[in-house]
């Protein structure tokens, strides 16, 4: 159950992107009362922790690393799913947020990802509509799964249902945008994983605050204060779902979940698109005929 009182929420204080550029700002909370993750970062399978002065690696040898994972790792089923990654620098603090709903979120999506022989069975011969990003709530929000250097993924929506493409190996981010004035929660799970505490995702838990017409991008499953692993790309057998439960019954989806503050909602502002419209109904000459003179 949520507790009644205003629950701790993390705020990014800097998430490094993988191209070398200005860090990040990106909120976050955690799934209980106080601090989960104590303690420094440590390194994940020989892979040095991210800091703040170290150059992201050059496109060219990134995706060689994506061909030769792909070459050397055995598959039973096919598809991909994602796996606990390198460790990545990604530092977290608290701040105060209490949700006005504690478990119905006012907006929910899930994408499905895979490789493109993947999608193209899940497709089976139903045409595509090609785009960037998913929109959330009228366009208040979008969902986005990008590269490590930060072009999206491709993206596709088929009756109903969200898909992005990848490659096994490859290094992804799940990025979330605000385009409301309103502060909301938004709770990320991966492969039916929460991505903060590692375990199965439910609306109890905390999830990642989002400011007013702000952002935030996660790298990966939370592993301290001060880092996360990747998501990468990867077997199924090898996804960090499968070799933490023993199931890959969730294992190709990402979900997001939103929550309003208590005393707010973004329904309650108008977005850019609300205004478009507006002023595309704007007539230039409202007055067409002469009036009398007032007496």
């Amino acid at each position: 159950m949520m507790p009644k009182s205003p629950c701790l929420v993390f705020l990014f204080a800097l998430l490094l992107s993988a191209c070398g550029g200005p860090p990040y700002t990106a909120p976050v909370t955690p799934g209980h009362d106080g601090p989960v993750y104590e303690g420094e970062p440590d390194a994940h399978e020989g892979e040095p922790v991210v800091g703040e002065r170290r150059a992201a690696p050059a496109q060219a040898s990134s995706r060689a690393y994506e061909d030769d994972y792909a070459s050397r790792t055995p598959r039973r089923r096919p598809g991909l799913g994602t796996r606990f990654g390198e460790a990545r620098y990604s530092r977290v603090n608290t701040a105060p947020f209490e949700r006005a709903a504690p478990q119905s979120p006012f907006s929910r999506t899930r994408v499905f990802y895979n490789d493109g022989s993947g999608l193209d069975e899940m497709a089976r011969g139903n045409r595509w509509r090609r785009q960037r990003s998913f929109p959330l709530a009228g366009g208040r929000f979008d969902l986005s799964i990008q590269s490590a250097h930060g072009g999206a993924l491709p993206a596709s929506e088929m009756s109903g249902r969200r898909y992005v493409q990848g490659r096994a190996g490859q290094r992804y981010r799940i990025v979330v945008r605000n385009h409301s004035p309103a502060r909301v929660e938004a709770v990320v799970s991966v492969d039916g994983l929460d991505v903060i505490d590692g375990n199965d995702a439910t609306f109890d838990k905390r999830g990642y605050l989002l400011a007013p017409y702000g952002s935030v991008v996660i790298d990966g499953f939370r592993r301290s204060m001060r880092s996360v692993a990747t998501f990468r790309f990867g077997a199924v057998e090898e996804s960090y779902a499968a070799r933490k439960s023993g199931s890959s019954r969730h294992v190709g989806v990402i979900g997001l979940a939103l929550f309003h503050e208590n005393g707010d909602s973004p329904f309650d502002w108008p977005t850019w698109r609300d205004d478009a419209h507006r002023r595309h109904a704007a007539d230039p000459f409202p007055g067409r005929f002469a009036t009398p003179p007032p007496r």
